[in-house]
């Protein structure tokens, strides 16, 4: 397992800063057009007040529309007429950016409530779950090493060490469970916040532009020396405004690293999460719902093994032989180690083992394939007897299996439906 050698990160208190942060940009504006309003009031007053209150810009607004109230502040001391109007305009701008800003706060509150969840069941596995979980499962695995000495204290140690194992593996999973579903929510808030800031920009795109107008028709007298601000007013744009608004985002929130389960005895990560893993995740993204593993089991076995059993070379079944322990188990960490680097097609690999791998892999799942109570169990067996009859017709036990089938999810029928075709080549 890969050692984690910063602090974890609260993404929650991230993007909410992020937004807190994005909101003052946006109300930096409403704040300019409110000012504006009440200064009309008292125009000649309090316009030199406004023209050096935004006259200097601030490096950290980087989008086009911030750029150009600071120009706008350059020129605000010589408009001199046709205030009602413009104190008109004001008014029905500020009321569409209100109404705008409240509907979006609704919201950007439902983000950061999604958000917060999420991130923070992401940061407790990771910053507390897991090390204790694997601190436990190393102080196992040195006491296994340290009580060798007897037989059976050695058994006891080896059975806390695979308890640890499975409590870490499981934690590991649910981990990489949450740092997905951190990811699915970090794509789909991208989403919301990109829909919001084009509306909001180009609302923004909208309301400048129409004020740089009236600033011109205010201050016709003095064209010549305005026209470089209206000049400016037209180069706002909502598509770069939204790029430089999303990548910024996109910095705020980043993706914590993939955590790996390390096997004690190679001390390697392993890439592949194969053994102990729900079906529902181990056959995540397959066309067909099996997990990667049994096809190429599948296949080694029918190319190879088949060939051994037509050639005389092996007379009892591949299944009924029973590989060494070691072997099986160096397999079994080839291929949590990467999967797909493992040949299963090379003749240097025992047959046996392989077979032995697929039977290990199911014996691991969590669930079973099928979950028969024992007292249906026990019900189905004694109607398949002979002596004395059943009394249950065929058709009826068959027909009660089938719909228990129809009734398992659908990695779980795959699978099944892929080993019985094996195991009837």
């Amino acid at each position: 397992m890969k050692e984690e050698t910063e602090a974890h990160i609260d993404i929650y208190e991230s993007v909410k800063q992020f937004f807190n942060v994005d909101e003052g940009r946006y109300n930096r504006i409403c704040n300019y057009l409110s000012d504006r309003l009440s200064i009309e009031y008292n125009y000649s007053k309090e316009m030199e007040k406004l023209s050096k209150k935004y006259m200097n810009s601030d490096s950290a607004y980087e989008k086009t529309v911030d750029k150009v109230i600071t120009k706008f502040a350059e020129y605000d001391s010589i408009v001199c007429s046709e205030h009602d109007k413009f104190r008109s305009y004001l008014n029905i701008s500020l009321e569409e950016l209100s109404i705008l800003k409240k509907n979006q706060d609704i919201v950007f509150k439902q983000l950061k409530d999604n958000i917060k969840p999420v991130a923070r069941y992401h940061l407790e596995l990771a910053s507390t779950g897991i090390p204790k979980s694997k601190s436990n499962y190393l102080k196992k695995v040195e006491q296994e090493k340290e009580n060798t000495e007897t037989k059976n204290s050695s058994k006891i140690y080896k059975l806390s060490k695979d308890v640890a194992a499975a409590g870490l593996l499981v934690g590991i999973t649910h981990l990489e469970e949450a740092r997905l579903q951190l990811y699915s929510t970090r794509d789909a808030t991208r989403q919301q916040y990109e829909a919001l800031e084009k509306e909001r920009n180009t609302l923004l795109q909208k309301i400048i532009k129409q004020y740089s107008r009236l600033q011109q028709r205010m201050i016709a007298r003095f064209d010549e020396e305005y026209k470089p601000v209206f000049d400016i007013a037209q180069s706002i744009n909502p598509i770069e405004d939204t790029y430089i608004g999303v990548k910024s985002f996109m910095q705020t929130w980043k993706i914590a690293d993939k955590v790996y389960f390390e096997h004690y005895k190679n001390k390697l990560p392993a890439k592949d999460m194969v053994f102990g893993v729900p079906l529902s995740i181990a056959a995540r993204g397959s066309p067909d719902y099996l997990p990667k593993l049994l096809p190429k089991c599948f296949e080694a076995i029918e190319k190879r093994g088949l060939d051994r059993i037509n050639q005389g070379i092996d007379s009892e079944g591949i299944y009924r032989i029973a590989a060494r322990v070691s072997d099986v188990t160096e397999l079994k960490i080839a291929c949590e180690t990467s999967l797909d680097e493992v040949n299963l097609l090379d003749d240097s690999i025992d047959i046996n083992a392989i077979a032995g791998l697929v039977k290990m892999y199911l014996r691991e799942l969590p669930d079973p394939l099928l979950i028969f109570p024992a007292k249906e169990r026990f019900e189905y067996s004694l109607n398949m007897a002979v002596s004395p009859p059943a009394t249950v017709p065929l058709e009826e036990r068959l027909a009660k299996l089938k719909f228990r089938i129809k009734t398992i999810p659908k990695e779980k029928e795959a699978v099944l439906r892929a080993l019985l075709q094996h195991l009837n080549m």
